[in-house]
């Protein structure tokens, strides 16, 4: 009996020790969470096994948070973490607490200037100390270092969009979280490229002017190349990854759309927003009537993006769910008073197609937007990006906008169409315009694309800032809208190669307690907690006596 319990016990040491010599060789992690939030995506470990060189990772949120931070800052922790199982040596990390830093209260400020210069941007939050509500300065953002180079990262969501009040603090803390693997692996991938994407602005043909475009060009420069592309005087278009059409008001004439044709059948990506009506707003906000005509945009692009699957429609969309403006509602003295009154032909988009693209966004402004329908076109995939409200209309044209019409109380029952397509992407291999053209006999022609991406928005002013202002402000509000956030996630869409936008359909699904079952409830549960246990365990022990008094009774 002795040999043969010692035989059970050298197996079973035998059998640990094989397990331990085959898991030492054999790496593999179980993510039993039902998101998978542990879980790295494909894309992110082959950058981080690429690594040439070391990746050190300063993050600045050390010290005593609330809940919320806590989490966040967790998460990073064991993003970091798992990042470093396929970056190996070649990743490390530090967490800092930017009030720890200095010896005194000159160098901590000191300190705070030099993470503001380097684009790490406060936040302040309320923390309990001494049973009092006190002010702390945190600072969610980290700085990648790599060879000569730094870059920083917004850890936080509302560092990047400066939006207030549109989304809940819960929800802008969950989508941080959501977003750690993302936001840290576009940084490492921008910090470690050797050559950036370049992206170029189409220009010749009423388009966008500098001023205009300032912002957005401002943000794009952060991580791509750049260009402006004069298509009337270009042979062709060159050595890019992506255009973009920002708001033409002139025609496009064959010879250039052939350029643009061309570009996409070798693959080139391309972003067009367009208007296909537009209003003549001087006249709309200074004559004596305050009204004027809608009028056709003829810029000649219509049989091109009817080629490539879709259709921007001659109408306006009219929201109840739109920006405001500003307008003379009287007079005090010789004042006049001038409130803020929602326009319905400025629609606010918050209606997203579910779309890596379109995750995490806020609100888009958007001016006289009209409707965009598909048609058919092989081997094309068509995705709504976003939509109108539900409390929407659409108008044929020409019309006739009013200025005062902000004065007029709406009827809500004329806004039911709701969910109208305003944005498009387009995925696949593409039909050249030119097919069965004259121009299809120049030298390497493509009458069929490369497998390659365009997204269709229809309207041009949701690129377009006002003088020395960001793009997507809100002057009432003085919020601003995703606009810009809209165009970076497109342009890492298309241009993502690695695929690591992949990490962006991560989701971690909030779980709160029901407060009221808390409330009603607690003290049933807590014995339920407490109690329960210790009965299992009384009800065990009893069988487990009951059962050797049985067996070795004899």
């Amino acid at each position: 009996m002795k040999q043969k319990h010692f035989t059970q016990f050298f197996l079973g040491i035998l059998i640990i020790v094989i397990l331990n010599i085959i898991s030492t060789q054999y790496f593999f992690r179980i993510d039993l969470t039902e998101e998978k939030r542990y879980t790295i995506t494909e894309p992110t470990k082959r950058i981080l096994e690429q690594l040439e060189d070391e990746v050190f990772v300063k993050v600045y949120l050390e010290g005593d948070f609330p809940s919320g931070f806590r989490r966040l800052q967790k998460t990073i922790r064991e993003t970091l973490d798992e990042f470093k199982i396929y970056g190996g040596k070649k990743l490390r990390y530090k967490f800092i607490d930017p009030t720890k830093v200095g010896k005194n209260k000159e160098d901590q400020n000191k300190f705070y200037r030099e993470l503001v210069q380097k684009g790490v941007q406060p936040s302040q939050i309320f923390v309990n100390e001494d049973d009092k509500q006190v002010q702390k300065m945190i600072f969610p953002a980290a700085i990648l270092m790599y060879k000569e180079f730094e870059l920083t990262v917004s850890l936080f969501k509302t560092l990047d969009q400066k939006l207030k009040g549109s989304l809940s603090p819960e929800q802008i803390l969950n989508q941080s979280v959501e977003n750690a693997e993302y936001n840290l692996i576009t940084g490492i991938r921008q910090l470690t490229q050797k050559n950036r994407k370049r992206i170029g602005f189409i220009e010749g043909h009423g388009e966008l002017d500098d001023t205009e475009k300032s912002d957005i060009v401002k943000s794009l420069q952060k991580y791509y190349e750049v260009y402006k592309v004069d298509l009337p005087k270009s042979q062709e278009i060159l050595n890019l990854d992506a255009i973009i059409v920002a708001k033409p008001d002139s025609q496009f004439t064959d010879k250039e759309k052939f350029k643009i044709d061309q570009f996409v059948m070798k693959g080139g990506k391309a972003i067009f927003c367009v208007d296909a009506v537009g209003v003549y707003m001087d006249s709309v906000l200074y004559n004596k009537k305050g009204s004027s005509f809608t009028f056709p945009y003829d810029h000649n692009l219509t049989d091109l993006f009817f080629k490539y699957g879709v259709r921007i429609n001659g109408d306006l969309i009219k929201d109840l769910q739109a920006s405001f403006i500003e307008l003379v509602v009287g007079n005090m003295g010789d004042r006049p008073q001038i409130k803020p009154i929602p326009w319905v032909y400025y629609p606010i988009i918050n209606n997203f197609q579910k779309h890596q693209i379109t995750k995490g966004l806020g609100t888009i402004q958007t001016k006289f937007i009209s409707t965009i329908d598909t048609v058919k076109a092989l081997n094309v995939q068509k995705t709504p990006l976003f939509f109108s409200s539900k409390y929407s209309k659409k108008i044929g044209t020409p019309a006739l906008v009013e200025f005062n019409e902000a004065q007029k109380k709406q009827n809500p029952r004329e806004y039911n169409l709701g969910g109208l397509p305003v944005a498009y992407l387009l995925e696949g291999k593409f039909q050249s315009l030119y097919k069965s053209r004259s121009q299809s006999e120049e030298k390497d022609f493509l009458a069929e694309s490369k497998p390659t991406k365009i997204i269709v928005c229809a309207d041009g002013d949701m690129l377009r800032n006002e003088p020395k202002s960001p793009l997507g402000l809100d002057k009432v509000y003085k919020t601003i809208h995703s606009n810009t956030d809209f165009i970076l996630n497109a342009l890492d869409y298309i241009l993502d190669d690695k695929g690591i936008m992949g990490a962006k359909n991560k989701e971690v699904v909030l779980r709160p307690l029901d407060k009221l079952k808390i409330e009603t409830e607690s003290t049933y549960w807590q014995l339920f907690n407490t109690v329960l246990p210790v009965i299992c365990i009384i009800i065990f022990g009893m069988m487990f006596t009951f059962w050797r008094k049985r067996k070795y009774a004899k």
